[in-house]
């Protein structure tokens, strides 16, 4: 875990927005390698191990799988996320959920962004790579995402918690058979993936935003 992105973590539980308090055990560089984050209202702690913060209720369970080096990547898929993102300059943070996770280190080496991994399948984990296990939803601060790119196994639920953090005219890229949810505006799509642009200012229920934003 990236020890820049701690600031933008948010604690998922049902009271007011608070950051967390990382407590480390083990840094790799910049990386936060083992050790927990609390918040300071409900005291809940959410353990950071190989890397990865778990924020689930029942814990992810430890891969005990060998670990294995990430399977190449065809050029030509690193450029359509990126382009669909219009990751055209550096810097910023990006979300890759799911099976869309495999993309994460061309895309950030490629891009020059920080990439944040949320329930990564078929990714590589560990050393390196911040990554977020959750159940419904994201736990990031609004408007913390220069935008997002998801997978097919995502849920609508875990797409729809996404919207908030994606700040105002950031991309959001999904399959076509997952739902637009709202707060997002449509920019185009083909057979296979439909790209938003996030509407208006911070989502602040129950103020509803109406008003969409043209290409």
């Amino acid at each position: 875990m990236f020890i820049e992105l701690v600031d933008i973590l948010r604690c998922p539980r049902a009271h007011e927005e608070t950051w967390l308090v990382a407590a480390v055990s083990t840094f790799h560089g910049r990386h936060i390698a083992t050790g927990s984050l609390g918040c300071p209202i409900c005291r809940t702690e959410y353990p950071v191990a190989d890397g990865a913060a778990d924020f689930t209720v029942a814990g992810h369970p430890p891969d005990l799988s060998p670990r294995l080096p990430p399977s190449p990547v065809a050029d030509d898929e690193v450029m359509r996320a990126r382009a669909l993102l219009d990751l055209s300059e550096a810097g910023g943070v990006v979300a890759a959920l799911g099976t869309a996770a495999t993309l994460a280190a061309a895309l950030e080496d490629s891009a020059e962004c920080t990439i944040l991994q949320v329930n990564p399948s078929g990714a590589a984990t560990g050393r390196g790579v911040s990554t977020l296990w959750v159940d419904d939803r994201v736990p990031l601060a609004p408007d913390a995402l220069r935008g997002a790119l998801v997978g097919e196994d995502v849920s609508q639920i875990l797409l729809a918690s996404l919207v908030a953090a994606i700040r105002p005219k950031g991309r959001l890229v999904a399959p076509v058979g997952l739902p637009l949810p709202e707060g997002m505006s449509e920019l185009a799509r083909d057979d296979r993936q439909w790209v938003a642009s996030r509407t208006g200012a911070r989502i602040s229920p129950p103020v509803p935003l109406q008003r969409g934003w043209s290409k």
